[in-house]
């Protein structure tokens, strides 16, 4: 029997379930605060429930080289199990002389599975946590249409399509040309993510409310799209249809999950040198919907606190002063005093207010300030440095040129950042090396010149502050300081590099800064855990560890940022 649960069932089903399974599926249904869980498949059973879920047979969409079929599929150790394979069918629909492409293919020579639910929602949390196939040829989706149009004025969501090298995150409405849409897109490269990608799970999650819907990749937002935006025009094609916003129309109902594995076609690419059998595996599809009409301004207060846990306050760069601490609270409390007194605009207003609120907090930490520094690159360890190579003057990273025995002592890694002039195309930094010496960004790689034009964008730098860490973005490309699999040089990438991938991450230290040996127990203050070098948690608290005796080492974990250090 499959574990398949609404909203009701739950309740019921959680006064039968053992105490083990009681307590999961509570953790389920109570995830998100504010919210009801409203569907759920955790593909517990022996198979998929067809009461739930529809299969598409036959080609579909977007030229691509697979025939669906209902023998693809199958539920194994607690998954969903969608399987292409490479083999011949006969296309029972085949017409020589056709003029559609899903007719005049006599054979497919490739196998696959499209799933979707019957059951449809509007604004909730919809998440699903999966293993994809990666390489030239998989096209994976999760995605989602309305029901109340024809596509695309009906509205496309794709949670996740990979295809091309890339992860993409899509919301599309309709345009003034029938079946052509107007597309809200973001496709990070998969140098971007970890290597390791394609051997674990993630989780992709979409919110979708009456401000806009965001699309994330292990938290990792990759999409925020306003639905101020997703308004079909003024077209002949509908009538009656202009101006219609397929988004806030909370009678145009979306599928809980559509699930599919295509091949080829449009956009996946070149099947010569693809493996097969290839595999797309679902751990769950959840869809979480609005509790009332006061869900948004909680979920936007539990936002708000969390920015304010996992930032600090004080004047130093990359922190929050306490002005601007107190203007974030000061929302919190407007929105809080619309609970249970506002109506169903007000609410969502005090929402929208307090989602900008935070927002605004999140951009208004204290900027970097010209000065001497080290960048020291977090996967690595290794410092920023400029020197020869090949001829070319260029950006390194080598060990620290003041430690005893160092590669690299005839290497500059001081950087200074200079602000740029009033003429300059965008406000930020020159990043100075020697005397007269500046680094800017060519075609493909960051290079040292002394003769720069300084006031042009690819010798402007700005600095972004992540937690304890900063990425460095140069204005000219939009791209960021980082590595790729090329451990000498530093290369730029197209996005900054996240969820599971730290390549753009750098620590920006004094010139001065000998490392966190000479880290104090008081200053270490905040830390969530202590391990030692055989990843053992020994402390909460670094202040546990005092009276120990002797130096050791051990690794600290603050907000979910590791760094090694010697306590004293």
């Amino acid at each position: 029997m499959k574990t398949y649960l609404s909203a009701g069932l739950l309740l019921a089903a959680l006064a039968m379930a053992p105490a083990a399974v009681a307590e999961e599926n509570a953790d389920i249904a109570n995830k998100y605060p504010g919210y009801t869980l409203a569907f759920h498949d955790e593909f517990d059973g022996d198979a998929l429930d067809m009461d739930q879920w529809t299969c598409e047979i036959g080609f579909q969409r977007n030229n691509e080289d697979q025939w669906y079929s209902d023998k693809n599929f199958e539920v194994r150790d607690g998954k969903l199990v969608i399987i292409a394979k490479k083999e011949r069918v006969e296309n029972p629909n085949y017409n020589r002389f056709g003029s559609d492409w899903k007719t005049t293919r006599r054979y497919a020579e490739y196998t696959s599975a499209s799933l979707k639910t019957k059951a449809k929602f509007h604004y909730g949390i919809y998440e699903m946590r999966a293993k994809i196939p990666v390489g030239t040829g998989y096209w994976p989706a999760y995605w989602a249409c309305g029901n109340s149009r024809e596509w695309p004025n009906n509205g496309e969501i794709d949670m996740m399509e990979y295809y091309g090298d890339a992860i993409h995150a899509n919301v599309a409405w309709g345009s003034s040309k029938r079946w052509n849409a107007t597309w809200s897109s973001q496709a990070p490269r998969m140098s971007t993510f970890e290597d390791d990608f394609a051997d674990k799970y993630h989780i992709w999650r979409m919110e979708f409310d009456y401000d806009a819907i965001r699309l994330y990749l292990d938290d990792r937002l990759l999409n925020e799209t306003s639905l101020d935006r997703t308004v079909n025009p003024v077209v002949d094609y509908i009538p009656g249809d202009n101006g219609y916003n397929p988004y806030r129309d909370e009678d145009n109902l979306f599928d809980a999950a559509w699930v599919n594995l295509a091949l080829g076609g449009n956009n996946g690419g070149s099947l010569t040198n693809t493996p097969f059998p290839a595999e797309y595996l679902i751990d769950y599809v959840r869809v979480y919907t609005p509790g009332s009409i006061y869900t948004g301004i909680e979920t936007q207060l539990a936002k708000a606190q969390e920015a304010l846990d996992t930032t600090v306050e004080g004047d130093a760069p990359g922190q929050y002063s306490a002005a601007t601490r107190a203007i974030l609270e000061k929302a919190m409390a407007d929105a809080k005093a619309l609970i249970d007194v506002a109506d169903e605009e007000g609410a969502k207003a005090g929402a929208t207010a307090l989602r900008e609120a935070i927002a605004t907090y999140k951009a208004s930490c204290n900027p970097a300030v010209a000065g001497d520094y080290r960048l020291i690159h977090k996967p690595t360890g290794l410092y920023l440095s400029t020197g020869w190579v090949e001829e070319n003057h260029r950006v390194l990273l080598l060990n620290d040129n003041r430690a005893e025995g160092a590669d690299s002592k005839d290497y500059n890694q001081v950087f200074t950042l200079v602000e740029t002039s009033e003429n300059a195309a965008v406000k930020g930094f020159n990043i100075k090396v020697n005397e007269n010496e500046y680094v800017y960004r060519n075609s493909w790689n960051l290079f040292v010149t002394s003769t720069p034009d300084l006031d042009a964008k690819d010798y402007i730098f700005n600095v972004e502050f992540d937690g304890d860490y900063v990425h460095i973005k140069n204005e000219g490309t939009g791209k960021y300081f980082g590595n790729d699999d090329n451990w000498a040089w530093a290369h730029m990438y197209s996005d900054k590099a996240g969820s599971g991938n730290d390549k753009s991450y750098f620590m920006m230290v004094s010139k001065d800064y000998t490392g966190v040996e000479n880290l104090a127990v008081e200053s270490a203050k905040g830390f969530s855990a202590v391990y030692n070098l055989q990843g053992l948690k020994v402390a909460d608290t670094v202040a546990e560890l005092e009276g120990r005796g002797g130096s050791q080492i051990y690794i600290i974990v603050s907000n979910g940022v590791s760094r090694k250090a010697v306590i004293r």
